[in-house]
């Protein structure tokens, strides 16, 4: 399934909400394995919690691609990098993400340390970046995925 979540997000983010209030988020596909998310504002921190209590209620969910997008081309019409909420931790079913136009942003790598920490059976995530990283920067990005906790002790980073 894949979905693209500038208009997903718009069409269902009053469905969350009620008058400031926090409502349940709808389980509507507890079968769901695969799903390929697209069009994510990661500097949109309202549309990545979104995202992410989107992906927490697939329970069954084994193999997510997420795809991001321009910071010009999203709907938000003042993109400000805002860390997503902390969130209570829960154990997910994911064996494998890969990440399109990953930027290396504070909320890219709490997404990463949110899969590396809630999938116990994580084999893979893979990376594509958005630019081509130095080796320096390479040698960076490895040092701070290397410090994330694992549920999963057989859980790799790979770099494309």
């Amino acid at each position: 399934m894949s979905l693209s979540f500038c208009v997903i997000f718009q069409n269902f983010k009053s469905l969350l909400t009620e008058g400031g209030a926090r409502k349940k988020f709808p389980t509507a596909f507890p079968s769901l394995k695969a799903i390929n998310l697209t069009r994510i504002g990661f500097s949109n921190g309202v549309m990545l919690s979104f995202a992410l209590e989107t992906i927490r209620h697939f329970s069954n969910l084994q193999t997510l691609e997420i795809t991001g997008i321009m910071h010009h081309i999203c709907f938000d019409p003042v993109p400000v990098s805002i860390p997503i909420l902390e969130v209570e931790y829960n154990m997910m079913e994911l064996r494998s993400v890969v990440f399109n136009d990953f930027k290396g942003s504070e909320n890219e790598v709490y997404l990463l340390k949110y899969f590396l920490a809630c999938s116990l059976s994580l084999k893979k995530i893979v990376i594509h970046p958005d630019w081509s990283p130095a080796l320096g920067e390479q040698f960076k990005l490895a040092k701070k995925f290397l410090k994330l906790h694992r549920a999963s002790p057989i859980a790799e980073i790979h770099f494309d």
